[in-house]
C-alpha cells in the first residue's frame, strides 16, 4: 500500500427517501435505510462498498459519542482506524482502537468512560449495548468491550479496544473527517483525533529491498 499523500474523504449527499430532515428528525430509523444510502455511495465511488460502509458507520456512531463529550480530548483513535480515517483506500478495520489519554486512569475508569459515552442519546436513531468486557492481552494496560449496535434490530457486533496509561505519541492530534462519506442534515458527526501514524512508501530503486516510511499527511 504506496501513496505519496493522503487521500481526503470524500463527502457524498445522497437523495433521501424522506422528505429532508426537520427539527432534529433524521431521514433514517432502520439499517436498510442506510443500506440504500450507502449503495448509492458505492455506485459513485469504486474505492467504497457497501457492507465495508455499513460496519465503518457503526464505528462512526460509537467514535461520535466519544468526540462530543466533554472528556472529547481524552479519547484518540489509534491503530487501522486512525490509518482509515486518513486514507480511504486503507485496509478496512475489523474494530476500534482508542487511547485515553489520561496516565493516571485505570482500566476501569476508561471502561466506564466508554460505557457512559455508548449511552449517550445524540439522537441517530442508534443504541449500544455492552456484552463483555476482557483484560488485553500481553503488557497492554486497558480493556477490550465487546458491543452489539442496534439501529431498530440488531446492525453490527464488534469490540472496541481501550488501551490506558502509556503515551501514544509526541505532540497534539490533529482533527480529521468522521470515517463514512455521508452527508445527513442534523447528524451528529464530529472530527476524530488520530494518533500520528506512519505510511510505508515502496522506493523508486529496485535495488532496495527495505521500503522508506515517511509520516503521513496531516492536510
Amino acid at each position: 500500500m504506496g501513496t505519496n499523500s493522503s487521500t481526503p474523504h470524500r463527502s457524498y449527499t445522497v437523495a433521501p427517501a424522506m422528505q429532508s430532515p426537520t427539527s432534529g428528525a433524521l431521514p433514517y430509523t432502520t439499517g436498510a435505510a442506510l443500506k440504500a444510502r450507502f449503495t448509492a455511495i458505492a455506485k459513485q465511488d469504486p474505492r467504497y462498498r457497501v457492507n465495508k460502509l455499513q460496519r465503518q458507520f457503526a464505528y462512526d456512531r460509537i467514535l461520535s459519542r466519544c468526540f462530543s463529550t466533554e472528556d472529547a480530548h481524552r479519547w484518540v483513535l489509534k491503530g487501522a482506524g486512525a490509518l482509515l480515517a486518513r486514507l480511504p483506500e486503507a485496509r478496512h478495520s475489523k474494530d476500534v482502537d482508542l487511547y485515553y489519554a489520561e496516565l493516571t486512569a485505570a482500566p476501569d475508569e476508561a471502561t466506564a468512560a466508554l460505557v457512559v459515552a455508548a449511552d449517550r442519546d445524540i439522537g441517530d436513531h442508534f443504541r449500544f449495548e455492552v456484552t463483555k468486557t476482557t483484560p488485553l492481552q500481553e503488557a497492554t494496560k486497558g480493556r477490550r468491550i465487546h458491543l452489539s449496535t442496534y439501529l431498530g434490530g440488531l446492525y453490527a457486533t464488534f469490540h472496541v479496544d481501550v488501551v490506558v496509561g502509556t503515551p501514544m505519541m509526541s505532540g497534539q492530534p490533529d482533527l480529521v473527517p468522521p470515517l463514512t462519506p455521508l452527508h445527513i442534515e442534523g447528524l451528529v458527526r464530529p472530527p476524530y483525533r488520530p494518533s500520528r501514524c506512519l505510511i510505508i512508501v515502496p522506493t523508486s530503486s529496485a535495488r532496495s529491498s527495505k521500503p522508506k516510511s515517511r509520516p503521513a499527511s496531516l492536510t
